[in-house]
């Protein structure tokens, strides 16, 4: 590997060393797809994932709850915790990304959703599948939400040569595009019932009928979506949609010291469970999971007990630890949660994290998931490191790292991500650099690499440029609705497969 593995395991062996934590719990495996050469991990589905998914939901409900309602009354418990918080988040706060600031990703992700964008990509891929061959896929998309049109023009050259071009226009309608080198022009799909289309066409007579629900497609979304989603970001607007719950929680819920430095926040399992609820219910509608099993809805308790938390404080008010008091009891029983986090920096506390989250589900099999962040922030460069180890029965079955350097006066970054266990391991690096930024409006980005590693050999490489601005005018598109894709007979496919002989017979036959 490239980075060193005897220092990580050191670090994850101290990690362990200071957990406190007996039962450990299910944690999902994590998939990569099933590309060929791909690093897939054992995969592992059903309960574990549903408990992964109350597990976060859960955490992020305890510490915005703690967030919102504590209330600041000196020398009590309340004020000891709140100021902890307080300090915790001006931590946070100091240790954001100066470059993704710099930038104002989140505006510009904005503006590309409420308002829509103008993107030019220029990409050089290169693969040793390829024999070294480098592809190049360069893109012009413009698109306007409020006119509800969008437009691509895609082009693929390899070795340089011009090799083939898509043009695609899409509005309310349909979808539209053109391949001119297949013969394909002025095509265009339907949005609505795109299965029932297919299934209609001579296609579905060559390469079988699709067992697939039907579909819409829809590539301007709505925007309560985006309201919604902005939502979970923000406290005030996220206590005033769960108020009502959060008010049970509020009048329910104990505020003790323990003894010195050390003090319990105790939520009522009956309130805490239906805040829970309430949230799922919100993300189902958020990402539209309508048609798909909801599996909460099978328990009548996500949260079957208290959820006591306990705060370690020194006497500067800084959070030491944060952790669950005994384990939490889940899903009418079936699987239980411990965890903790350990704030073991000096100069900022979250400098240095520890934290441990141990499941214990219905297969009585005990999996755990540990975790080190190391922060090197300044007022220009931000550093970190991430160690996570998923263990079952005691065992590490997956290991990974991820690291990030990322600097706002040079305007450079660099990622890497890597997964490891036994037998395997794969490493994934992002270098860029990027120009002409116009905070929250505009930037140019200048991939250097983009590169895919497994076991020490690279498999392949990207390299590129792309640019993100604002909407300049109207679109215009080439690309018009003439032939209904789904409607083409037999003769229409035929014809076009007789071209594609004329015009590319001798190439295939020396491919071939």
């Amino acid at each position: 590997m490239d980075f060193n593995q005897q220092k990580d395991q050191n670090n994850l062996e101290d990690l362990r060393d200071q957990n406190t934590i007996q039962e450990e719990i299910p944690i999902p495996e994590f998939s990569y797809g099933p590309q060929e050469q791909m690093y897939t991990p054992p995969q592992k589905k059903g309960m574990a994932v549903k408990i992964l998914i109350a597990v976060v939901s859960l955490v992020v409900v305890v510490f915005l709850a703690v967030g919102i309602a504590v209330v600041y009354f000196r020398n009590t418990p309340a004020y000891r915790i709140g100021k902890g918080i307080q300090n915790l988040g001006r931590e946070l706060e100091e240790c954001r990304n100066p470059l993704t600031d710099k930038i104002g990703v989140e505006e510009i992700l904005l503006m590309m959703v409420e308002e829509g964008s103008h993107v030019n990509t220029e990409m050089n891929f290169t693969s040793e599948g390829l024999f070294g061959t480098t592809v190049g896929i360069d893109t012009d998309y413009v698109k306007d939400v409020e006119r509800k049109e969008l437009s691509a023009d895609t082009s693929i050259s390899v070795m340089n040569y011009d090799l083939a071009h898509l043009q695609i226009y899409a509005d309310e309608e349909a979808f539209c595009f053109s391949i001119p080198e297949l013969f394909m022009e002025n095509m265009y799909i339907e949005n609505e019932d795109v299965v029932s289309q297919y299934n209609q066409s001579f296609l579905s007579e060559v390469t079988g009928r699709s067992e697939m629900d039907d579909f819409s497609i829809d590539f301007f979304g709505d925007m309560e979506d985006g309201l919604s989603l902005r939502e979970w970001k923000n406290l005030d607007q996220f206590e005033e949609r769960y108020e009502e719950d959060l008010e049970a929680c509020r009048d329910k819920m104990v505020m003790e010291k323990v003894e010195r430095g050390v003090y319990r926040m105790i939520y009522p399992a009956r309130e805490m469970n239906r805040l829970i609820k309430g949230m799922m219910g919100s993300y189902e509608e958020i990402y539209e999971m309508a048609g798909e099993e909801v599996w909460w809805e099978d328990y009548d308790r996500l949260i079957d007990s208290d959820v006591q938390v306990l705060f370690e404080m020194d006497g500067k008010n800084r959070i030491e630890s944060i952790s669950f008091d005994g384990p939490i009891v889940m899903m009418d029983g079936e699987a239980s949660m411990e965890g903790a986090l350990h704030f073991l920096g000096t100069a900022r506390s979250i400098d240095k994290v520890q934290g441990e989250i141990a499941v214990e589900g219905v297969d009585g099999v005990e999996r755990s998931i540990h975790c080190q962040i190391l922060l090197q922030p300044s007022k220009d460069c931000l550093e970190m490191e991430l160690d996570i180890d998923l263990m079952e029965e005691k065992d590490s079955i997956l290991r990974a790292k991820y690291e990030m350097e990322s600097d706002a006066v040079r305007d450079e970054f660099a990622l890497k991500f890597s997964v490891w266990d036994d037998e395997e391991d794969m490493e994934l690096m992002l270098e860029g650099s990027l120009d002409d930024v116009v905070r929250g409006k505009s930037v140019d980005l200048e991939l250097e690499k983009l590169a895919l590693c497994m076991d020490g050999e690279e498999l392949c490489k990207v390299t590129g440029k792309v640019l993100i601005e604002p909407l300049q005018e109207e679109i215009t598109s080439e690309v018009r609705r003439e032939t209904a894709f789904f409607e083409m007979t037999e003769e229409d496919w035929l014809t076009i497969l007789y071209k594609i002989s004329g015009e590319y017979g001798s190439m295939l036959d020396y491919l071939w």
